[in-house]
């Protein structure tokens, strides 16, 4: 929602203002921010980040709305972690792999064979998205027929 402030925004807001320092160079106006600060608007966007795939996994499996918030957010950044393994960094490619282990569980890197062929081939990381997203269409596909 435009406009709105989030707690962690705040605190962000204001240690940038706390922290920045106003340098002049002649004309120049340089802002320095410093590494704590930096790292933590990173942290602000990273917690948004999740939320967004959280938010998206909801959507698109609803056996997880039973799932508490914090189960799945702590789920979704070790998925997270584990795509990006796999060059997997995009927030697309992110979401397409935390989807693959809530449709074939979280195992599935292990389970199988056909996802390791696409994850640990040398391809872009969004042909990797595309690919481990089609295989994971086609069995569900497959698992579906009678």
């Amino acid at each position: 929602m435009v406009g709105k402030r989030t707690r962690g925004n705040a605190v962000c807001f204001a240690s940038f203002l706390w922290h920045a320092r106003v340098a002049q160079a002649g004309r120049e106006t340089m802002l320095e921010i410093s590494q704590d600060t930096y790292s933590r608007m990173s942290d602000v966007e990273e917690d948004k980040y999740i939320m967004r795939v959280v938010d998206f996994l909801r959507a698109q499996v609803p056996s997880l709305s039973s799932e508490s918030p914090e189960a799945m957010y702590a789920q979704v950044r070790l998925l997270k972690e584990q795509a990006a393994s796999h060059d997997l960094f995009s927030e697309q490619a992110v979401a397409v792999f935390a989807l693959t282990a809530a449709l074939l569980g979280l195992d599935f890197v292990d389970k199988f064979k056909g996802v390791r062929q696409i994850l640990f081939r040398p391809n872009t990381e969004d042909r990797k998205a595309e690919l481990l997203q089609a295989y994971t269409l086609n069995m569900l596909e497959t698992l579906g027929r009678p």
